[in-house]
């Protein structure tokens, strides 16, 4: 909600130039775009904080053959949160390359720096000669026709695209798996876009569905409308916020762009480490599973229990059957099994069952399953 207050402050100042309030309205608008910067600072750090538990518990896992499998499995999982940070430096620094590109048209005379971070850099706005010019920006991103995106125009769309599309790729990497992502188009309303966007990202591919509903949310955060409403009209988004915007609000639109970068950044830094990460027991899958009887007869009321089961597939439990002799198979899939022939009557077959906790440390805990063994037929 604070993003959006902003924004609609932003869109108030663009319209105001050339009165004796220009002072003020500069101050303001300056300030407001300061606070935006604050709040990419805000959602680097958040980001950051996934990253870093990561590479602590990798630095933390014993190098020896038992821990071979879990420590491969964190250092592939580093690598796809450099991936991310990559792409997102990529993107930050291509939409700072646009606030240069404005502002050096504004003051030919004086050369802005980039330095390459992912936290966009932090212009010095007071230098802007012009800053409520309404000319530049509108020239800058729309085509002389007035109607349609300028070639600068259509770079601000791509570098969002490209940026979303690397960054649902990199969610969806599992087994080298790799994703190819579609424009969605031909969407009526908000509601109706999410929609499609759901239908379309559940058909590219078989994700799994904590990657689905990631994929799906970053789609949606980080595509540009084609167009706005405006009354009973739709206005092409670039025109409706860039046409007469001064420059100062143009800036700041771009530092919103930016915001979303990277609340999207955090959002796929949290998803990918969280997959097996951050609790004394590691969890990479998710299954479901029910269970209640086999047999009954008719009339009789069934009752089943369903539920989710988490497992470390790197991790499997150890399993042992104590009350009975018989089999027990190599666990697969975080599920131990036994094969065992009983004799007739009521059998209560009992074992245990052990899983270590990142830190090495095994704990046991016993199993028991009633079954009623028939006679011979």
């Amino acid at each position: 909600m604070k993003l959006i207050a902003i924004a609609f402050l932003i869109l108030a100042l663009a319209s105001c130039s050339n009165s004796a309030e220009d002072t003020a309205v500069i101050k303001n608008s300056i300030a407001s775009e300061a606070q935006l910067q604050q709040m990419n600072v805000m959602l680097y750090n958040n980001g950051n904080r996934f990253s870093e538990n990561v590479l602590d518990e990798f630095h933390s896992t014993p190098k020896n053959p038992e821990y071979e499998a879990m420590r491969d499995y964190l250092n592939k999982t580093v690598k796809r949160l450099n991936q991310i940070d990559s792409v997102t430096l990529t993107a930050i620094n291509a939409l700072d390359r646009l606030k240069i590109s404005l502002m050096e048209i504004d003051n030919g005379n004086h050369s802005f720096n980039l330095n390459r971070s992912i936290i966009p850099n932090n212009f010095d706005l007071s230098l802007l000669k012009s800053p409520l010019n309404t000319g530049i920006a509108t020239d800058f991103f729309i085509n002389s026709d007035e109607t349609s995106s300028s070639e600068k125009g259509l770079d601000l769309f791509n570098i969002l695209k490209s940026y979303r599309n690397d960054l649902i790729t990199i969610v969806a990497i599992r087994k080298h798996r790799r994703v190819l992502i579609e424009d969605i188009t031909n969407y009526g309303n908000n509601e109706a876009f999410e929609k499609k966007v759901i239908s379309e990202i559940s058909s590219m591919i078989p994700f799994p569905i904590d990657d689905k509903q990631v994929a799906t949310n970053l789609y949606i955060n980080l595509t540009l409308p084609k167009s706005v409403s405006n009354g009973n009209k739709k206005t092409p988004w670039i025109l409706a916020t860039f046409q007469h915007s001064n420059l100062i609000g143009a800036i700041t639109q771009l530092t919103i762009l930016q915001n979303k970068v990277l609340e999207a950044r955090a959002i796929a830094l949290q998803h990918i480490s969280l997959i097996g990460c951050f609790a004394e027991y590691g969890f990479d899958r998710i299954v479901p599973f029910a269970s209640g009887p086999s047999l009954i007869h008719e009339g009789e009321t069934a009752e089943i229990s369903v539920g989710m089961a988490a497992f470390d597939s790197y991790n499997q439990p150890g399993v042992t059957l104590e009350s009975i002799d018989g089999e027990v198979l190599k666990p697969e899939n975080g599920t131990g099994k036994v094969r065992v022939k009983p004799k007739k009557g009521l059998q209560k077959i009992q074992g245990t069952v052990s899983i270590k906790n990142k830190s090495g440390i095994k704990k046991t805990t016993t199993w028991e399953w009633d079954i009623q063994v028939l006679p011979k037929k």
